[in-house]
């Protein structure tokens, strides 16, 4: 070849590479003859499917992980689903619970939102514009004000809150009750006024047709309730304080280490983080019950 011009030589090398890369795709064995699946998508390969061709359809795909890996999400239990939701939703509940408390014992509070507060003590349900995200998602809504103030984390109770001094425009119940059968899929729904409030005949006939339950609160109802969360506040206070004088405990290491200065030892060699603070609290309440 190298008698031959560069031009012809170049070529010869061309044809020479593209013949040895023909000879190699010929005579590689099937992959159906190899063991195994395949090394790219972990496919069982068919008898006639060739390695070239396999491997042209695979390497489009997402490559296999790791032996005992996989990307998919967990799978979670039922039982483990249902657990965790039921202690998100009552931890929820619980905060929601002592916000009220909290806001219902505020004296600027407007009476429609004083009403609002004292039925999510009385339903357990949550105001809309305070829903949790994962509530949110799960329903596909959202917290535009569309005519239901507040809903129960199992979505099917809707609560219409309603502060008149006066009566109640008929077209609002009606609005609301559209809204909670059809938009949000509620089985209960119920209609909560203020003393001052009333209804018309047509709003009358409109709940006995629906089956919807109209409740009144009343002022001496919400100051119960404000002074019910005032005691339950010093019950936290108090229960936190106890537990916070209460020390825990003693380890091993710290009894073995009293014991040692007991018996006359003067310097204390302890591990960083096995309680030097507790074994000194220890010393100085005892000093102080021998000098009683």
């Amino acid at each position: 070849m190298r008698s031959l011009p560069q031009g012809r030589r170049k070529s010869w090398l061309v044809l020479v590479l593209l013949a040895s890369f023909l000879c190699r795709i010929l005579h590689r064995p099937k992959l159906s003859d190899r063991r195994g699946p395949c090394h790219v998508c972990t496919a069982v390969p068919t008898p006639s499917a060739t390695t070239l061709s396999h491997r042209f359809r695979c390497i489009r795909r997402k490559p296999a992980l790791k032996e005992g890996r996989s990307d998919a999400p967990v799978e979670l239990p039922l039982d483990a689903k249902s657990s965790w939701s039921y202690n998100r939703e009552t931890s929820f509940m619980e905060c929601m619970h002592n916000l009220a408390y909290e806001a219902l014992a505020r004296k600027d509070l407007p009476d429609w939102q004083r009403l609002e507060w004292a039925a999510v003590l009385v339903f357990s349900a949550v105001p809309v514009a305070e829903l949790p995200p994962w509530f949110l998602e799960e329903h596909n809504i959202s917290r535009r004000d569309v005519g239901v103030d507040l809903l129960s984390l199992d979505g099917n109770v809707a609560v219409q809150c309603k502060h008149y001094t006066g009566k109640i425009p008929h077209a609002q119940i009606r609005r609301f009750l559209r809204v909670a059968r059809w938009i949000f899929n509620t089985t209960e729904q119920v209609l909560l006024t203020s003393p001052t409030s009333a209804l018309t005949n047509g709003t009358w006939d409109l709940l006995d047709k629906t089956g919807t339950s109209c409740q009144t609160i009343s002022g001496e109802q919400i100051e119960t309730m404000i002074a019910l969360g005032q005691f339950l506040s010093e019950r936290r206070l108090l229960e936190s304080s106890i537990a916070a004088t209460e020390s825990p405990p003693l380890r091993p290491c710290q009894i073995s280490c009293l014991e040692a200065c007991k018996e006359g030892a003067r310097i204390i060699e302890m591990a960083c983080g096995s309680g030097k603070t507790s074994v000194m609290q220890e010393l100085a309440r005892k000093a102080k019950r021998s000098e009683e």
